[in-house]
């Protein structure tokens, strides 16, 4: 794949057209390009625990948020957006070829500026949250990552802003090229939706609106293709007990828990009350095609049965609920030791479900999910499971067998970050440190967001004598997030 929608224009110029106005064709871009959606009337706030104060300013040279925190001020250029305004956007900053989320994001409704999701409980200013390619690829087209980074991109880090038609259609080269040829006997390479079987016509959607609690990429190393069925290569996994908290963008989780989905065995889908290229549809009228009552309450199906609720996960955003709920309903709190089960219709290995109960319980401490995990990952052999499995073992105390695992884990797969971090660490306190060294060093120019590696590394080049080198990771640590004060209380401390 590689065409852009301005390829496609010249055959369907009138769908390309109306494509561009839809909510998808803008869900990305650069900053200052394209259609400004924000407005600065509320463009200062402090966080909720006055520690930190933001102010986001349209100055010369782009897009600014201004942050102070203490004695510590400073200013971040916001470079890209992602979000297509309909709720808000949030934005990214670009820091030597790597990508970082701004904490700030402006929240269309409400028309202000607030935390960004993800920063609301955040006590410190943090400039250093790397993007990673999942989150990226579904706002974006063609993107450019740079292998064996976690957050480092070419410039600009895509292709084409916002959803490509090849997002949904398949190879647009393929398809062109076929067309040039006259090949209509052997296909024209292209995805119609519309005519694929319901597994693989859900998939297209799926693909970025299922996040569930938790997705997993399979063992098999295969990559999601129009067409196909998601599942194949993705394991999602979704709380048992449905109306537990979902993610604001995973409307077909709710879909396929709803009467109208499984009554109509998949007949009814996501473009039944979407038109994927931006046109309007009535949605009420969708909904006298079974219901005959529905001609009677004047075309107010959705108010009641598809309410809007504030999302959970986002802040100043409604969620739409899409269960299609005969009575509206409340999401409940999930209690400590929740269940995931592989999302309705897919499988999953129990590799997957130990990836996903480790991850989970790395986030947030949680030790039945913890427990779980271990169980479930000590059979597995690929790195991934091992590096999950060495990190919990960690935690539990059993730091000699993690430290085996870390090291099996770097020897296959040397871009494995976090690893790398933590097997500095064990060889550090074995007196190993030239070795430490070596591998913070790596870990840092695969993520230099990673502040853990580079303290590590600071402190350990100062006590070989190395000071000069030891203060300049420091300032390079405060290059990529100024608002550090470890950085800065180390630096004193190294005069």
């Amino acid at each position: 794949m590689g065409s852009d929608n301005k390829a496609c224009a010249s055959c369907h110029a009138a769908i390309y057209r109306q494509y561009l106005t839809s909510a998808m064709a803008q869900s990305s871009g650069v900053v200052g390009q394209g259609t400004s959606k924000e407005t600065f009337d509320h463009a200062a706030f402090t966080t909720p625990d006055g520690g930190a104060r933001y102010q986001v300013t349209r100055r010369a040279g782009g897009l600014f948020v201004d942050f102070q925190q203490g004695e510590i001020q400073g200013s971040r250029r916001l470079d890209y957006y992602l979000g297509s305004g309909v709720i808000g956007r949030s934005y990214l900053s670009s820091v030597s070829g790597f990508l970082f989320q701004a904490p700030v994001a402006y929240y269309t409704a409400p028309a202000r500026w607030d935390l960004s999701p993800g920063y609301e409980h955040a006590q410190e200013v943090n400039l250093i949250r790397g993007v990673d390619f999942a989150c990226l690829n579904c706002h974006a087209s063609g993107v450019e990552a740079k292998a064996g980074t976690k957050n480092g991109y070419a410039q600009p880090p895509f292709r084409e802003n916002g959803v490509s038609c090849e997002r949904c259609h398949g190879s647009g080269d393929e398809h062109i090229a076929r067309v040039k040829a006259g090949n209509v006997e052997g296909g024209l390479a292209i995805v119609n939706p519309r005519k694929l079987a319901v597994e693989k016509r859900a998939s297209i959607c799926a693909q970025c609106h299922l996040p569930g609690a938790i997705r997993i990429a399979k063992p098999a190393g295969r990559t999601y293709h129009p067409g196909e069925i998601l599942f194949d290569s993705t394991a999602v996994f979704v709380w048992t007990e449905p109306g537990r908290v979902v993610p604001a963008n995973s409307h077909f989780e709710q879909l396929v828990q709803s009467r109208c989905w499984r009554a109509s065995q998949g007949e009814l889908w996501c473009a039944t009350c979407h038109d994927p290229h931006g046109a309007k549809v009535n949605v009420e009228q969708r909904c006298v095609g079974c219901h005959a009552c529905a001609k009677k309450i004047q075309n107010n199906c959705v108010n009641c049965h598809m309410p809007s609720a504030p999302a959970a996960t986002v802040q100043h955003a409604a969620f739409t609920d899409h269960s299609i709920p005969r009575l509206p309903r409340a999401q409940t709190t999930l209690p400590a030791d929740a269940i995931l089960s592989p999302f309705p219709g897919s499988t999953a290995s129990d590799r997957d479900l130990g990836l996903a109960y480790a991850t989970l319980a790395l986030e947030s401490n949680n030790r039945a999910w913890g427990m779980r995990a271990v169980k479930l990952l000590e059979p597995a052999s690929d790195s991934k499971a091992v590096d999950q499995l060495a990190q919990l073992y960690d935690r539990m105390g059993k730091e000699n067998e993690a430290c085996a695992m870390y090291e099996r884990v770097v020897d296959a797969d040397p871009t494995a970050t976090g690893a790398t971090v933590n097997l500095g660490t064990c060889l550090a306190k074995q007196g190993k440190v030239e070795e430490s060294i070596r591998l913070w060093k790596d870990a840092v120019a695969r993520n230099p967001g990673l502040e853990s590696a580079r303290f590590n590394l600071a402190v350990a080049l100062y006590r070989l004598g190395k000071t000069s080198d030891a203060r300049a990771t420091l300032d390079e640590a405060l290059k990529f997030n100024p608002a550090s004060k470890r950085a800065r209380e180390l630096l004193r401390a190294m005069n």
